[in-house]
């Protein structure tokens, strides 16, 4: 695998999270997505989603087994309204563990970087009303997709707060939204569904993501140097009263 596609791996899909779950209630949602490369399976992504009465919190752990052993971790915390409140975020690779979150500040987002032998920084992120954030996860762009609600046919610029490898650097960024005609395809885990279709373009970069009847991710693909690369929804479960 080339350089280029580790990096589009890991900024733009593996996004992981860490917490201590032991004294919290069952999620309200569990699931799996796997990474493949060609077709061939180079890791997975493993979520599970809690809810109180105040918040949500989706925790995750992406594990990337080629070209080399990677582990990414986040915990992201949103209102009932889904909108977000913070974000943590480990990137573990080689003993080493980089952390970025991502806090209030007034009425900004702010960024930090920090970990062992490298230089903390700290970056204002501009207003938090009207953006984005996008780490990598198809669980970011549920959320985006529930606050954009386009119908078909329709387009939006947005502003968006993504994390880029390596580096890592926070970026802010204008991406495009199109929502196509709706497809009915054979998910794995729903079987045949009526899906609802996106592209998502920035600058050369472009991708398509599937959302089942609910606007749960199935399935995104992107073509890169090394081939097709495609996350796909193995297992999902999901209360019935989760959101």
């Amino acid at each position: 695998m080339s350089q280029n596609l580790q990096g589009l791996v890991l900024a733009a899909f593996l996004i992981t999270g860490t917490g201590a779950m032991a004294k919290d209630k069952p999620p309200v949602a569990t699931g799996e997505f796997q990474l493949l490369l060609v077709g061939k399976r180079i890791g997975e992504e493993r979520f599970r989603i809690f809810k109180d009465k105040k918040n949500y919190r989706v925790e995750s752990t992406t594990t990337l087994y080629w070209p080399k052993p990677s582990q990414q971790h986040y915990e992201w915390k949103l209102d009932r309204s889904l909108q977000p409140d913070k974000l943590d975020h480990d990137l573990r690779e080689g003993g080493k563990v980089v952390t970025v979150e991502l806090r209030k500040k007034g009425k900004n987002w702010r960024s930090e970087i920090k970990g062992k032998d490298i230089k903390k920084v700290k970056q204002d992120m501009g207003q938090r009303q009207s953006v984005e954030i996008d780490f990598g996860s198809p669980l970011f762009q549920w959320i985006t997709f529930r606050h954009l609600k386009l119908v078909e046919g329709e387009k939006k610029g947005v502003e968006v707060i993504v994390l880029e490898t390596p580096g890592p650097k926070v970026k802010r960024i204008k991406r495009t939204y199109t929502r196509l005609p709706d497809e009915e395809v054979q998910a794995q885990v729903q079987g045949k569904v009526v899906a609802s279709v996106y592209e998502v373009t920035q600058s050369e970069l472009s991708y398509t993501l599937w959302l089942d009847p609910s606007g749960f991710p199935i399935r995104t693909e992107r073509e890169t140097p090394d081939g097709p690369l495609e996350i796909r929804l193995v297992r999902f479960n999901k209360h019935p009263r989760a959101w």
